[in-house]
């Protein structure tokens, strides 16, 4: 388990310029927004057929089908136990009691959503603006009932943040991102923005902020991509675009945003290099899904699939990344510059 100090970039004082520190803050709490690659368990409680609660999710945390979108742990649960936390319970679960003293952090994300609001208005899921909503919630109606607006302020300011969306805005807007991609990219960027501004007016300050991972990689692109098994290009340089502007976002927030700090997460190239060195890892398929353990007709993992036998030997669990996945993550992102670090002052030394 490592300590309170979230280690995710270094200073150059040791032999290699590559690994560096730094140190911030003991973290008090996670809260986390995004979409089914973070979800806890949201879903359950709405009217959408995205949903995971139902084996064989689950099947390897304790066989309970919590509502997590994979096999095990999310990429949250990993952060959460590197912080010394507990895993941050769904929103959507907590009653009202529970709620007002759950001071560890809340999970809002919602699978299937994304930060356009019309992405989801055909999945009855929670938009990167619900989810805002649902925090301040939590501000005005939990936590003024534990803490004075001092005592507020310095529990959000020790906080962390973690960020993670927008692959739904990409897949279900296909079209329109083709037909116009700088500003298909612009115009999500500018939502984002908009709703970390608001997080940040709520009290948030040190924000992890994923990228969008490669989602022409996902089986159901890969299934028909020749070669079978390759990756979608189109469809992933258009994240791409997308991905070279959030730094820019970021570091402007971060300029103009007093005491703020942001973490860039590049999990599109952590992404592609697992892909490309999973077997040292053990991963022995890097696109067919272990659920359904088959690579024809659809992709659907349903409470009637079968999943394969050892999840650890797939990169994908079913359309989403498997738990082995979840955790080299969390591991590289606390340990590898090249994959979690903060944004530098000036634009053109960012890596």
């Amino acid at each position: 388990m490592a300590s309170n100090y979230l280690i995710l970039c270094f200073l150059s004082i040791s032999l290699s310029p590559n690994i560096m520190a730094l140190r911030l803050p003991p973290i008090s709490a996670l809260y986390v927004f995004g979409d089914s690659l973070v979800d806890s368990g949201n879903n359950n409680y709405l009217p959408t057929k995205a949903r995971a609660n139902f084996p064989p999710f689950g099947i390897d945390f304790g066989g309970n089908a919590t509502g997590r979108f994979t096999n095990g742990k999310t990429v949250v649960d990993f952060i959460a136990e590197y912080l010394d936390l507990p895993f941050s319970p769904p929103y959507m679960g907590l009653t009202d009691d529970k709620r007002s003293i759950t001071i560890t952090g809340i999970n809002y994300a919602s699978g299937a959503c994304g930060i356009f609001n019309e992405t989801s208005k055909n999945e009855s899921c929670l938009a990167f603006y619900d989810q805002v909503e649902l925090f301040q919630k939590t501000v005005d109606y939990d936590l003024r009932k534990k803490y004075n607006q001092t005592e507020l302020n310095y529990h959000l300011s020790q906080s962390l943040f973690f960020v993670s969306m927008g692959a739904n805005d990409y897949t279900q807007n296909l079209k329109k991102a083709i037909r116009n991609p700088d500003a298909f990219a612009w115009n999500l960027l500018q939502e984002f923005s908009t709703h970390l501004q608001k997080l940040y007016q709520l009290g948030a300050r040190m924000f992890l902020v994923n990228n969008i991972p490669p989602t022409g990689c996902l089986p159901t692109f890969a299934y028909r991509t020749r070669p079978q098994g390759y990756c979608n290009k189109t469809i992933n340089r258009l994240i791409a675009s997308y991905n070279r502007k959030l730094p820019v976002i970021l570091l402007n927030l971060q300029f103009h945003l007093p005491n703020s700090t942001f973490l860039h997460s590049n999990y599109f190239k952590f992404f592609l290099q697992l892909r490309r060195s999973a077997r040292n890892y053990g991963i022995r398929d890097i696109w067919r899904p272990c659920c359904p353990n088959r690579t024809q007709g659809d992709f659907q993992c349903g409470p009637y699939s079968v999943p394969c036998r050892n999840r650890d030997t797939h990169f994908f669990f079913d359309i989403h990344p498997s738990q082995i996945v979840n955790s080299i993550y969390a591991r590289r992102c606390f340990n590898e510059i090249a994959i979690c670090q903060p944004l530098r002052r000036r634009l053109g030394v960012y890596a």
